[in-house]
């Protein structure tokens, strides 16, 4: 095998493994990105469930086709939130980690609010009888204390899954930089192979083809 194409086949192995540890960087930085972003939905879904009982506390207390009106908004975007949790949105980012634990957990969060909190909230709103409806609401404000802390849970998950990509990322960038370090030594040797050391014998060669010459003359 030629030495120009071994020097090529050595530059192009470089170059993989150079693109693998890019692309392995910038792969855990979106990971990174869509966690923190599930992150802060989460949160807001915390603080949305906490305003959603508020209000239906208010509907209780003076009955109002406004407040009612911003109930079904403030549960649209609820039920939006947790779609989107669930699902991801790979425009923003916004990704949930896919460790298990996570998506046994997200849905979880998804059948309580489907199956018994969402329930409760409509069962306020059509009963008639108001001290039916503090009965209901005081169980509805235990309910929603258990799911917050169910939407805790989950944030503590992400934040758990993001401190290791986030040490995976650390392990990746020193990776790049013992590449970069091999690279240039590489290209230091290859220079000096290819370039610096033909130069030379070529200048020896001159210099004793001078030397020659000047002798016999």
């Amino acid at each position: 095998m030629k030495l120009q194409e071994k020097n090529y086949r050595l530059l192009l192995f470089y170059f993989l493994v150079t693109l693998a540890a890019i692309s392995s960087t910038l792969y855990v930085s979106w990971l990174l990105e869509g966690g923190a972003a599930a992150i802060n939905d989460a949160g807001s879904e915390r603080m949305r469930s906490y305003h959603i009982a508020f209000l239906l506390t208010q509907q209780v207390r003076q009955p109002s086709d406004s407040l009612r009106q911003d109930i079904k908004a403030e549960v649209a975007q609820f039920e939006k939130v947790l779609f989107n949790l669930d699902r991801g949105d790979p425009r923003r980012p916004l990704a949930l980690p896919k460790d298990k634990v996570v998506r046994e957990q997200m849905s979880k969060l998804h059948q309580v609010w489907q199956a018994d909190l969402k329930p409760r909230l409509q069962r306020i709103l059509d009963t008639p009888l108001r001290s039916s409806q503090e009965s209901m609401l005081a169980e509805y404000k235990q309910v929603v204390e258990s799911y917050v802390s169910n939407v805790n849970d989950l944030v503590s998950m992400v934040e758990a899954s993001n401190a290791r990509a986030a040490t995976l990322l650390r392990s990746f960038q020193i990776g790049l930089v013992s590449v970069a370090l091999v690279g240039t030594v590489l290209m230091m040797n290859l220079f000096l192979l290819i370039v610096v050391r033909p130069v030379n014998r070529l200048r020896e060669g001159i210099q004793r083809m001078g030397g020659g010459i000047s002798a016999c003359a």
